[in-house]
């Protein structure tokens, strides 16, 4: 099964960050099967975050600034991956 999760939100101190992190972990800890999309802002934010550890089933994908109504539109016809 091919599984996205929108990361934007990882490079913030909110609590929202921390769930998705830990969420992330687990998700790469138990399942080698499913092939996992990760959805950043910008690959190189990512490497700012601490703590984030997934497995090879993991692939990420780098998506244009923050726009709420355009968002729908990249999510939907986002068939790159």
């Amino acid at each position: 099964m091919k599984i996205g999760i929108d990361g934007r939100c990882l490079n913030t101190k909110r609590a929202m960050a921390r769930y998705t992190k830990n969420l992330l972990n687990q998700f790469s800890r138990i399942d080698e099967t499913n092939q996992y999309f990760l959805f950043v802002e910008g690959r190189g934010r990512l490497n700012e975050i601490k703590g984030l550890n997934l497995s090879k089933n993991w692939k990420i994908v780098v998506t244009p600034p923050k726009v709420v109504l355009r968002d729908h539109f990249f999510f939907k016809n986002s068939g790159s991956y």
